[in-house]
């Protein structure tokens, strides 16, 4: 094959697994009673740690708005807590409770169970490139949306 037709390939493999994968894991995960979106809120937290209302929106791509939305019914659940910030009212801060933390825990073994039984396929040698072509296609969108974020400062000013 010839280079544009494997990059070619390459985004529609990627786009058909990411389908498949997001399919795979709602089902997977019905169990918990919550949506894609609560469940991707509640595991960035988990991987952040206690972060701001707005800290957390700009990570998931929403707005403070519908992540509060998000999180009423998560505090409701007592999967996470609020807390206002001491030196400035306007800040919330958010963290996983004790109970989200748990089920974040089991959610994590599962979905970790899954990866492994899903690249069980691939020799280590093979894990190592796929990691490695992964880790530079992100760095070279990380630095994109870089470059359009200061594209976009110097535009405002």
């Amino acid at each position: 094959m010839k280079r544009k037709e494997l990059l070619q390939e390459i985004v529609s493999v990627q786009l058909e697994a990411k389908h498949a994968m997001f399919s795979h894991f709602q089902r997977a995960f019905a169990d918990t009673g919550l949506s894609p979106a609560p469940l991707h809120l509640l595991m960035t937290m988990m991987r952040c740690g206690r972060v701001s209302t707005k800290d957390l929106a700009s990570k998931l791509h929403l707005t403070p708005g519908a992540v509060s939305q998000l999180v009423d019914g998560l505090e409701q659940s007592g999967f996470i807590t609020r807390e206002q910030d001491e030196h400035d009212r306007r800040v919330t801060h958010l963290s996983l409770s004790d109970v989200g933390k748990q089920k974040m825990l089991g959610l994590q073994k599962k979905r970790d169970y899954i990866f492994a039984e899903a690249m069980s396929t691939l020799s280590d040698d093979e894990l190592e490139i796929f990691l490695k072509g992964q880790r530079k296609m992100l760095a070279y969108f990380k630095a994109e949306n870089t470059n359009c974020d200061n594209l976009k400062k110097k535009e405002e000013q």
